[in-house]
């Protein structure tokens, strides 16, 4: 999965040119995330990061959210929860 990331934040960059880069990530269909891939996903967020894109993660469900802001993926990325 992160190197499906990984494909879309290359793509994304090479769109946005000189502008600091939003990737837009649509959770919707992600249901479930253990601790070891949060960790993974978190190293992935601050590699982005660094490179100067900001990430946007749509339609979390309320469970993933509460992982994702244990592990602080919150700090390095806005995470907005299904409504």
């Amino acid at each position: 999965v992160l190197a499906r990331l990984d494909d879309a934040l290359l793509r994304h960059e090479a769109a946005a040119g000189d502008t600091v880069p939003l990737l837009h990530i649509d959770a919707q269909g992600l249901r479930r995330l253990d601790f070891a891939a949060a960790g993974a996903l978190l190293q992935w967020l601050l590699a982005a990061r660094a490179r100067g894109v900001r990430t946007e993660w749509h339609g979390v469900a309320p469970l993933v959210g509460l992982l994702l802001h244990t592990v602080g993926i919150d700090q390095v990325a806005e995470v907005r929860l299904r409504q």
